[in-house]
């Protein structure tokens, strides 16, 4: 259900900025990739014990294997997705 959503949101996307009548070769993601903003989280943790350290460090692993389970779940085949999306800000719009 949510892999047709987000083609669907994708394909709307695209063909909404096919429809706008301007001749340029614009990417239309990048309008909706300009939305939002990269950024980096960082905290000081030095007050943390070494096991809390530890704890930290398993919970990004842990992290890591909760988005790898949504990708499965919501589309199948991240790596193919990714790979079957020509335009970058597409690509990037979609991670």
């Amino acid at each position: 259900m949510r892999q047709a959503l987000i083609l669907s949101l994708l394909i709307a996307a695209t063909l909404h900025g096919c429809k706008s009548g301007n001749n340029e070769k614009e990417d239309p993601m990048k309008a909706r990739l300009s939305q939002f903003e990269e950024v980096t989280l960082s905290t000081d943790i030095s007050w943390l014990s070494g096991n809390e350290h530890k704890i930290i460090s398993i919970l990004i692993d842990v992290a890591d294997i909760i988005d790898d389970i949504y990708w499965t779940q919501t589309y199948g085949d991240k790596q193919a997705l990714l790979e079957s999306i020509e335009s970058e800000a597409a690509r990037k719009y979609a991670m």
